[in-house]
């Protein structure tokens, strides 16, 4: 799209015709920070056996590493891509998924932003990377236009809320 055609379309010129825009920014910020805490939770348990984590979360975390609902599950693929959970030693979703289901006892969690098995970073990565480059523009725009509302408080997120027991369906 033609930067032309995008400010007319949007109205751009107008005064306060920004906020629209600045409101979006707004929204995925705050995805960004919730897509991050779960990812800090991770990393929290990472090189902690599966077995030793307490009840509620071990049950959790074992759908997002080999799914749950049903035998194979598009979520722990999600999981793995998103946020680079794997257990075993060998960095790849197939892999992990078979350390997983035959040797549970000792299945570690392990997290790495770089997924080995697909040459590739983790979403996570990429959202840690923009996260501070959109908070910058939001302040820029807090303090460059006067009448711009820019609230970025977030709502807290809970980790464990997000993740399914075994017998939900993601």
């Amino acid at each position: 799209m033609k930067l032309r055609s995008f400010v007319q379309e949007k109205n751009l010129i107008e005064p306060g015709s920004w906020q629209e825009f600045v409101d979006e920014l707004v929204e995925i910020y705050r995805l960004s920070e919730k897509i991050l805490a779960i990812d800090n939770f991770f990393s929290k348990l990472s090189d902690k056996r599966i077995s030793e984590l307490p009840e509620p979360i071990r049950e959790k975390v074992q759908v997002a590493l080999a799914g749950g609902y049903g035998s194979e599950s598009p979520f722990s693929k999600f999981m793995y891509e998103t946020f680079g959970i794997f257990t075993g030693d060998v960095n790849d979703y197939d892999e992990s998924v078979k350390f997983f289901t035959e040797y549970p006892e000792y299945a570690t969690l392990k997290k790495d932003h770089y997924l080995k098995g697909q040459g590739q970073y983790t979403y996570t990565y990429l959202v840690s990377k923009f996260h501070p480059v959109l908070k910058e523009l939001l302040d820029i725009f807090s303090f460059r236009k006067k009448g711009f509302v820019v609230e970025l408080n977030s709502e807290n997120v809970n980790p464990e809320d997000f993740l399914p027991f075994p017998d939900e369906k993601p």
